[in-house]
């Protein structure tokens, strides 16, 4: 080896050191300076790459990257890098033929399947998404990442089934993973399976007791049961922390006004009206009034919302109601 490579892959392997602790500005100096000694020293190249990465500076990543891919390119440590800087980019679909091309080296790679599976989802392509699912979980089925990378996508893509298998796995390895917890619960929640998300979301809150996503779940599985004061509580409790939540605050109000407390139900659709437009507060507030026979006000809600959405269906039904109740 001659000195100059020599002198090229020592500094890049100081640069390495500090990248792996997090000494960006010494890495990026090391990587330079063996760049300027021999500028085709693959360590550099890709050091510089990945450093430019680890600070999101995704451009320059692709940069050097490109530099090495110009004289190897089935170099593989480039090839993923230049997946991972067009995903930082948010140029996903240009991401997915460089790690399709590095997994032809490294066939393995269970994360970077899981990042395909993702690509090809958010580009709309379930299929090709659940192909590398399925293959990152044949490959790597007893690691973690894998498991959670892949359950959450097959969560976000409605695969319920897959999902929940994906998470009973995860749970046999870490029982109080508050986040799997979780998704398992909203999934059964959303299939009506109440008794199940219920386990799901008490384990949840026995590890973190004031857990939103938890509460929130609970107030859910509570309305589907028909228990409408038991789901209030939880969701009330959430809006102690979260009081600009205005879903939830707007909920809160339907559910008052379903058990016929109108006046408690104004409140709280009064307090969402005041963190902004919501045509559901509105709607709210409309069969608030018209409850109490003040059609002009019920009137003045449901106009309101056709002003900002003329199409909007149900406060024209809601506006025919309240017409015809005042004779028109």
């Amino acid at each position: 080896m001659s000195d100059k490579h020599k002198s090229a892959a020592e500094l890049s392997r100081h640069g390495n050191e500090c990248l792996r602790k997090k000494l960006y500005w010494e890495a990026e100096k090391s990587f330079l300076e063996a760049h300027r000694v021999d500028p085709r020293n693959a360590y550099a190249l890709v050091g510089l790459g990945n450093l430019y990465c680890a600070v999101r500076n995704y451009g320059q990543a692709h940069i050097f990257y490109q530099k090495m891919l110009d004289i190897d390119p089935a170099n593989p440590f480039s090839l993923k890098g230049m997946g991972d800087a067009f995903r930082g980019m948010q140029e996903t679909e240009k991401s997915i033929p460089y790690w399709l091309r590095y997994l032809e080296h490294k066939r393995d790679d269970i994360h970077v399947m899981v990042r395909l599976a993702d690509a090809y989802m958010k580009e709309n392509l379930p299929g090709d998404a659940e192909k590398f699912c399925d293959m990152a979980l044949k490959v790597g089925g007893l690691d973690k990442h894998a498991l959670l990378g892949v359950g959450r996508l097959y969560y976000k893509a409605g695969m319920e089934v897959k999902a929940l298998g994906c998470f009973k796995s995860l749970l046999e390895f870490d029982p109080e993973d508050v986040a799997v917890l979780n998704m398992a619960g909203d999934i059964h929640q959303v299939r009506g399976e109440y008794d199940e998300a219920i386990a799901c979301y008490e384990k949840a809150l026995a590890y973190d007791p004031k857990n939103s996503i938890s509460q929130y779940g609970l107030g859910n599985c509570q309305r589907g049961l028909k228990n409408p004061s038991e789901g209030l509580g939880w969701w009330l409790q959430v809006l102690e922390r979260e009081p600009g939540n205005q879903q939830l605050r707007t909920r809160v109000a339907d559910a008052l006004a379903n058990m016929g407390k109108l006046d408690e139900a104004a409140v709280h659709y009064q307090m969402s009206i005041d963190l902004g437009h919501d045509p559901y507060a509105w709607l709210g507030m409309s069969r608030v009034y018209l409850a109490r026979k003040e059609y002009d006000q019920a009137e003045a809600c449901c106009r309101k919302i056709l002003s900002e959405s003329p199409d909007h269906e149900r406060a024209r039904e809601a506006l025919a109601e309240i017409l015809e109740a005042k004779g028109k």
